[in-house]
C-alpha cells in the first residue's frame, strides 16, 4: 500500500456498492429540490451543496452497518471500509479526475508515493453530471497516481462493476497491514472537519 490491486478493491467495497451509488444520487436529488439549485451562481457552490449531502446522507445510510462507516482524519472526511481503505468523495470532470484547487493537502492524497493517512489506500468516488448539469451520468470508484487513474469500477452509468485497469502505475509489491487503528482516535470534538481542503 497505498497503491491496491484494483481486485482487492472490487472484493472490499462490493457489499457497499448499491449504497453508493444511492448516497451519490440520493445528494444530488437534495440538491434539485433543495432551495438554491434555480439560483445558482457557480458549478463550485452546487458541488459544495452535493460534497455536504454527501456526507450527511452517507452518516445517515451507512449508520450501524458492519465495516464501514464516515471518518474523519487529519485534513480528509471520507468513509473508512474495513480497516485499510479510505474513500474520499468528489465531483470529477470529463477525465475522471476530482475537481480540487490544488492546495497541499489536495495533492498529497493523490499521491501514491506519498506516505500519508499512516499507510491506509486512498481511493475516490466520484460523479460526473451530464452535460447540462440536471442529472449524474456516472459514478466511478476510483484510485489517482497524480493526473493519472491507476484503476476504475464503474458503479453507475457504464459497466457497472466493471473492472478497469489502466496502464499508469505498477500493482503493489505485497499486502499491506491494517492501518487504521495507528490513526483514527477517539470520537469527540475537533477541528478536523474544519480543516478538509475538499470542494466537492
Amino acid at each position: 500500500m497505498p497503491i491496491i490491486a484494483h481486485n482487492a478493491a472490487e472484493l472490499a467495497i462490493r457489499p457497499f456498492a448499491d449504497r453508493f451509488v444511492e448516497v451519490v444520487q440520493s445528494s444530488f436529488k437534495d440538491w434539485l429540490e433543495g432551495p438554491y439549485a434555480s439560483q445558482m451562481q457557480t458549478k463550485a457552490f452546487r458541488a459544495q451543496v452535493v460534497s455536504n449531502q454527501m456526507r450527511a446522507n452517507a452518516k445517515r445510510i451507512f449508520d450501524g452497518m458492519d465495516g464501514i462507516r464516515v471518518e474523519s482524519v487529519p485534513h480528509y472526511t471520507g468513509l473508512l471500509v474495513g480497516r485499510d481503505l479510505f474513500i474520499r468523495m468528489k465531483k470529477a470532470d470529463k477525465k475522471l479526475l476530482s475537481r480540487n484547487y490544488p492546495t497541499q493537502n489536495a495533492l498529497a492524497f493523490v499521491d501514491q508515493d506519498r506516505d500519508l493517512l499512516g499507510g491506509l489506500a486512498r481511493l475516490e468516488l466520484v460523479y460526473q453530471l451530464n452535460d447540462v448539469g440536471t442529472a449524474i451520468e456516472r459514478i466511478v470508484l476510483l484510485q489517482r497516481q497524480k493526473q493519472s487513474v491507476v484503476w476504475m469500477i464503474d458503479l453507475f452509468g457504464a459497466s457497472p462493476m466493471a473492472q478497469n485497469v489502466l496502464p499508469f502505475a505498477p500493482e503493489p509489491a505485497g499486502e499491506g497491514t491494517s492501518v487504521a487503528k495507528r490513526i483514527m482516535k477517539p470520537k469527540r470534538k475537533s477541528d478536523s472537519e474544519k480543516k478538509d481542503v475538499s470542494t466537492g
